[in-house]
């Protein structure tokens, strides 16, 4: 059986950037929004409605995809704490 290695602190680590690069896609959708909303200062009204498509669809997108990278960090954290604690119960101490 092959063996599994885990780079628990890199997986906590890289866990722990999922808040702040969720928020980071948040506020982009942010923006999008922004924009969405002063569509109509295009003038034209198929122009205006176009814009709003645009951005109502990215908005969801990104919606959606700042829950998952929060929702993939909180996962990767938890994995890299859960084999930090698996290790130090199952492997024993180097000895000196």
């Amino acid at each position: 059986m092959a063996k599994i290695e885990v780079d628990t602190g890199l997986a906590v680590s890289v866990g722990a950037q999922g808040v702040p690069l969720s928020a980071q896609v948040a506020e982009l959708r942010g923006r999008l929004d922004t924009v969405s909303a002063s569509s109509g200062a295009a003038g034209a009204s198929e122009l205006a409605g176009v814009i709003e498509g645009c951005c109502g669809g990215w908005s969801s997108a990104l919606s959606d995809l700042a829950a998952l990278v929060a929702q993939l960090g909180a996962n990767l954290e938890a994995a890299g704490g859960a084999y930090e604690a698996t290790d130090a119960s199952v492997i024993p101490p180097a000895r000196r």
